[in-house]
């Protein structure tokens, strides 16, 4: 309160904190409060989502749309405006997709500070680099363990399952955050990947309840002739999407609340491995792959130039 928060706010920080507070010592919190912390995660930031969702189809179609006006008034032949949309257009979803679902992350991260959505959105862009190579760099090392009979890459995936959280929140980035996620999740392996299997297959059970019922009623409706023409299929659409949504945020909400757990429970085996030696690792495994993508790039390449020239 002599830093300057109100009456409120450390009311609120101080429930907060007792919420956080894990019985049982080293013990990780349980299926059910997880279970039950994610939905109410998801139901008080329920406007930070659908703010993500607006900001996401807003950027797009605008961007979509100047993309195809420029493409038309610039006077490039039909076709090849077609082709030059087509192929942009899906990159700048992907990128505007990107954007969204970090801000919401670190939003949900963040939620106890009560900062402005903007200031979020803000914040991610400027971390757009040190996420990309964070998300890149996990992506190599995970790929290189399924390679080596599956089972290190799925040791890889839980061991780096809060990469991406811990340089969202700016408390780690680049290979740090790989060796900071190894060393949260070092001794809790099995416990962390069984409550990150329970949201997951929770979540997949009630979007494919919805997908069951749904294409059933859409092939009883085929069958009976109840949808004569194409209005029906915009709102199907539209659905499809929204239940992808909604399991993203879902999935994103239980991530984070098991992220939470994870720090404030201290691990039964802290890591002895120094930090610096993890990040060695890390940084030997993406170099060899970059090296060798590389000779194989310039292989392909030089095979490709002679063969032309032959």
């Amino acid at each position: 309160m002599a830093s300057g928060y109100t009456a409120e706010q450390f009311a609120e920080a101080y429930s907060a904190a007792q919420k956080g507070t894990v019985s049982g010592g080293n013990d990780l919190i349980s299926y059910g409060r997880l279970l039950s912390e994610m939905w109410a995660v998801m139901r008080t930031e329920t406007p930070v989502m659908l703010k993500t969702v607006l900001l996401g189809v807003a950027a797009f179609v605008l961007i979509s749309t100047s993309i195809f006006i420029l493409a038309s008034v610039s006077g490039i032949d039909r076709q090849l405006s077609f082709f030059l949309t087509a192929a942009i257009v899906p990159f700048v979803g992907l990128i505007i997709s990107l954007v969204a679902s970090l801000t919401l992350m670190r939003a949900i991260l963040k939620r106890r500070e009560q900062r402005l959505f903007r200031d979020h959105l803000s914040a991610v862009v400027k971390q757009i680099v040190p996420i990309m190579l964070v998300t890149l760099y996990l992506t190599i090392v995970t790929q290189v363990g399924y390679m080596l009979f599956f089972v290190p890459g799925i040791m890889a995936t839980v061991y780096l399952l809060f990469a991406t959280p811990l340089t969202v929140a700016g408390e780690a980035s680049g290979f740090g955050a790989l060796s900071a996620s190894t060393a949260l999740v070092y001794g809790r392996f099995w416990p962390t990947l069984l409550r990150f299997i329970v949201i997951n297959l929770i979540i997949f059970s009630i979007v494919g309840t919805f997908f069951l019922l749904g294409g059933g009623l859409f092939a009883v409706a085929m069958a009976t002739d109840a949808l004569t023409g194409f209005w029906a299929f915009p709102f199907i659409f539209v659905a499809i999407i929204v239940l992808c949504v909604a399991a993203f945020y879902a999935t994103t909400c239980g991530l984070i609340i098991l992220f939470e757990s994870l720090q404030a429970v201290p691990s039964p085996h802290p890591l002895t491995i120094p930090r610096s030696t993890l990040e060695t690792l890390f940084k030997v495994i993406v170099g060899v792959v970059v090296v060798l993508l590389a000779v194989l790039a310039f292989i392909v390449g030089f095979a490709g130039y002679a063969f032309l020239k032959w």
